[in-house]
C-alpha cells in the first residue's frame, strides 16, 4: 500500500495509514493598477491528519501543515499592443510544521529480545525553496502564440543543499480551425 500526502510516497516501514484526511483552503486576489498592469497573488494552506500504519517505524504523527503561495505582476502591451510581460515570486507546496516519533531497533538484549530507541523528528524541511519567474508572450496571428519564461529556484526541493537551478522554456502553440 502507498501513500500520498505532498507528492511523497511511502511503503512498508514507512507506511502511513490510508485514513490520513487533508482540509485545503487557499486565496487568490487580483488587482488591476491600470489597464495593463496586474498584481496577482494567491496563498494556500492544507492541514492533513496522518496516522503511521501497522508495522511502521513511525508513530504518533503530528498534523501536517502545508502552505505554498505566489506574488506576481502581469503587464499588457509592453512592446506590442497583444503581448504579456510578468514576473513572479512563489514558494511550491512545503510542509510548514510537522513531527513524528521514528522507533527503530539499536541492539539486542541477552535473552534474544530486541532493543528499540526513540526520536521525535520534524517533518518540515530546513530550507525553503523560493522560484523566481520571468515570462513574455505574444500573439503572432490571430491563431498563434509563442511565449519564452525563464525560472530560478533557490533552494530546489526545499533543501539548502541542493545548488539553485535555472531552466529556460519556451513555447509556441497554434488553433487548428
Amino acid at each position: 500500500m502507498k501513500i500520498n500526502i505532498t507528492r511523497s510516497e511511502a511503503s512498508g516501514a514507512f507506511n502511513l495509514a490510508g485514513n490520513s484526511v487533508t482540509y485545503y483552503s487557499g486565496l487568490g486576489a487580483k488587482y488591476d493598477v491600470d489597464e495593463n498592469l496586474s498584481l496577482i497573488g494567491n496563498y494556500n494552506i492544507g492541514m492533513t491528519k496522518a496516522e503511521a500504519g501497522s508495522n511502521s517505524f513511525f508513530s504518533n504523527v503530528s498534523n501536517i501543515v502545508t502552505d505554498s503561495f505566489s506574488l506576481g505582476a502581469e503587464y499588457i502591451g509592453a512592446m506590442r499592443s497583444n503581448d504579456r510581460l510578468g514576473f513572479a515570486v512563489s514558494q511550491p507546496l512545503r510542509v510548514r510544521n510537522s513531527s513524528a516519533d521514528l522507533t527503530l531497533p539499536t541492539g539486542m538484549n541477552n535473552d534474544g529480545s530486541i532493543i528499540y530507541r526513540s526520536n521525535n523528528l520534524s517533518l518540515a524541511p530546513t530550507a525553503r525553496e523560493v522560484d523566481l519567474e520571468t515570462y513574455y508572450g505574444l500573439e503572432l496571428t490571430e491563431k498563434s502564440k509563442l511565449a519564452v519564461s525563464g525560472v530560478y529556484a533557490i533552494n530546489p526541493e526545499n533543501m539548502a543543499t541542493n545548488p539553485n537551478e535555472g531552466l529556460v522554456l519556451l513555447k509556441y502553440s497554434r488553433t487548428l480551425n
